[in-house]
């Protein structure tokens, strides 16, 4: 199983906001800080299993579950479910065959159509591939449409890397990731069964 994501369009977090939280007025950090932003985009979303600016999602499996968990929410639709039949050849899974629940209460899921069944397919690794688009708007959205505790959360990754740049500190413990933080993100994190 593997999960491979696009680079998302636009940060859902601008340069502007993360130097008006920081309270920094100068651009001598801007590149830094630019990373910064990165960087809690991509703690939030390890940390919650999901998709925060709208990206390509590509989930490999080794062979059809019974039912397919898509690992990064929240997901806005399926591009295609291809896989690699008894003969080694590629193939993509006509939409009928499939029916997907993607407001579930956990995670999005697939599974096949009533009265269809998974095709078989080849016994090697990464034989069946889901792309789908996931995320919270979609992409040229305004960054508006991300929920503001988790855009709250990244601003205060994004405080705690800038004012703690190196992770030894002499006469003091290292910062971790702020306790308000991931109380924000909790809310967000997605279990899957």
């Amino acid at each position: 199983m593997g999960i491979d994501s696009t680079i998302p369009a636009a940060e859902v977090i601008t340069l502007t906001e993360a130097k008006a939280h920081l309270r920094v007025t100068a651009s001598d950090d801007d590149t830094y800080i630019t990373s910064l932003i990165t960087a809690a985009r991509n703690y939030a979303e390890q940390y919650t299993r999901r998709a925060i600016p709208t990206q390509t999602v590509t989930y490999t499996l080794d062979a059809f579950p019974a039912e397919i968990e898509l690992p990064r929410n929240p997901v806005q639709s399926i591009t295609s479910v291809q896989y690699v039949d008894d003969n080694g050849d590629p193939q993509t899974l006509s939409s009928s065959l499939y029916q997907t629940d993607l407001t579930g209460t956990v995670c999005a899921t697939i599974k096949p159509a009533y009265d269809e069944d998974w095709p078989d397919t080849r016994a090697v690794y990464n034989a069946v591939t889901v792309t789908y688009e996931a995320g919270y708007g979609a992409a040229g959205d305004s960054p508006d449409t991300v929920p503001l505790s988790l855009k709250q959360a990244m601003l205060l990754v994004i405080s705690s890397l800038y004012e703690n740049r190196e992770n030894e500190i002499v006469g003091a413990t290292p910062a971790e990731v702020p306790f308000s933080a991931k109380c924000l993100l909790d809310g967000y994190v997605l279990h899957l069964i």
